[in-house]
């Protein structure tokens, strides 16, 4: 039966579920389709759009870096934001389909219930919070779905032209963002795990399969990355470091135990405790089964480490959760198996939904408010200063959106442009980011050199921001106090 599931007959036997999915990616996006927001990076993206493709290019993401120039670098918010949208509702879909392609089909609820605890996670919320990329990183998690598609197919009947397509889509995809490789893993995890096979040869030969794809897929993907790159090995970046190679030991060992910890007890408002009930289930099974070595208890241990792989990796501690960008789909799956194993794993599921639909939300709802807040900041020191294109305006300290708008922080979501450390030279990343913000705005100013900005330091300002003596002016250079 599992076979003679096509995409198409999938689709006409649940109209009901890809209606319903559709009016909730629809209302859980609305906020950002109808008040588009500038977040950090998108800012320096519209303002100057090849420093950003050069650091792509140095990150090894050629992938991101062609769909930009094939997209004629537009800078339309509504139309990134909701393409999108449209992106996380056909992998939404696409997922459900692979899921009931693996396994067996149980009812329109659970695929419908099971797309919403994808489409809700905060971890997307925060990745879809660039939305310079929001669009092609959604459309590579589409292609990502295909994928696991594909490598169910070679998995089930090796195919040669299978297993090329299926090379060809990994280096794209790869390509687009480093953490789609963790995404990988969980898809033939998932894949390996549906074949429900306890034969030993048979895993072994599957394991060995999926390896070389996986391998041969990731080498080719370095390989174009080095050539993108003009012949260089490591990204110009600290950005995806190896902390085995740099740093003690016991520093990585410690930066993996607290990334751990951390998604294990749902720590932050990005995480929650969807993957606390996932390892539960998989445990009680487990027990049911006498703790006996199989297989299938194998795959389930092997999925729930699965979301820590760039960490045991590089040993790199979770300072961005988007690093678990696999977390939501892992999660998705085996809330999708258990569901129906009793009442607890669908109340369960039922309760993260809830939890995710209001910390995403409360996210997205304060980054309008620091948008908001943002912009009025800028339009009154603009205004105060009777600023334009050829003034020089140096800033001093730092202003929390939280000053102003009550916002719920995530790791970058409802964070100020005025809040980044203050100007200590021409380079510094403040002056950078307030500038390519004010200027999205239409509110130019010159930058100043070394010497002006040093300047500032030496000022005692009358007040902060935004009481009145917040600006002092010398020699036609404006100075401005944002606050401790």
């Amino acid at each position: 039966m599992k076979e003679k599931l096509s995409f198409r007959n999938y689709i006409s036997g649940n109209r009901r579920t890809m209606v319903l999915l559709g009016m909730f990616v629809t209302a859980f996006f609305l906020i950002r389709l109808l008040f588009p927001t500038v977040g950090y990076d998108t800012d320096e993206w519209v303002v100057s759009p090849e420093s950003t493709l050069l650091h792509w290019e140095n990150l090894g993401r050629y992938s991101l870096v062609w769909m930009k120039r094939l997209t004629g670098n537009g800078a339309n918010l509504y139309l990134m934001n909701g393409a999108t949208a449209v992106n996380v509702y056909l992998y939404t879909v696409l997922f459900l389909y692979f899921l009931n392609r693996t396994g067996r089909a149980g009812g329109w609820k659970r695929d419908l219930l099971c797309g919403m605890v994808l489409v809700s996670a905060p971890i997307f919320c925060e990745q879809y919070y660039f939305t310079l990329q929001s669009a092609e990183v959604s459309f590579s998690m589409l292609l990502m779905m295909a994928a696991f598609l594909l490598t169910r197919r070679v998995l089930e009947r090796w195919e040669w032209l299978s297993a090329a397509g299926l090379v060809v889509l990994l280096l794209f995809v790869f390509g687009a963002y480093q953490a789609f490789v963790n995404v990988y893993v969980v898809g033939v995890l998932i894949c390996l795990y549906g074949r429900g096979s306890e034969n030993k040869r048979d895993n072994l030969g599957r394991i060995g399969t999926a390896l070389a794809i996986f391998f041969v897929s990731l080498l080719g993907h370095l390989g174009i990355a080095y050539l993108v790159r003009g012949g260089t090995f490591a990204a110009q970046s600290g950005y995806l470091e190896v902390v085995w190679l740099q740093e003690p030991f016991y520093i990585g060992l410690k930066n993996i135990i607290f990334a751990v910890g951390k998604v294990v007890l749902g720590y932050g408002t990005i995480l929650n405790l969807s993957y606390t009930f996932c390892m539960i289930f998989v445990f009680v099974q487990i027990k049911r089964g006498g703790f006996a070595l199989s297989w299938k208890h194998f795959y389930l241990l092997a999925l729930l480490a699965s979301p820590f792989l760039l960490h045991i990796v590089t040993g790199q501690p979770l300072n961005a959760p988007r690093a678990e960008l696999s977390l939501p789909l892992l999660c998705a799956f085996l809330f999708w198996k258990y569901y129906g194993a009793g009442r607890w794993p669908s109340r369960a599921l039922c309760l993260i939904i809830a939890s995710q639909l209001v910390h995403s939300q409360l996210l997205m709802y304060s980054d309008y408010l620091r948008n908001e807040n943002d912009k009025a900041i800028a339009e009154k020191i603009y205004r105060d200063c009777g600023a334009d294109e050829d003034t020089v305006i140096v800033f001093k300290g730092v202003r929390h959106a939280e000053d102003s708008v009550p916002v719920l922080l995530g790791h970058v979501i409802g964070r100020s442009f005025f809040e980044w450390t203050p100007m200590t030279d021409v380079n510094n990343a403040s002056v950078h980011r307030i500038r390519c913000f004010m200027e999205f705005y239409g509110m130019d100013f010159v930058c100043p050199d070394d010497a002006t900005a040093a300047r500032g330091e030496e000022i005692a300002f009358p007040a902060a921001y935004p009481e009145e003596g917040y600006i002092v002016e010398l020699d036609g250079v404006y100075y401005v106090n944002l606050g401790d």
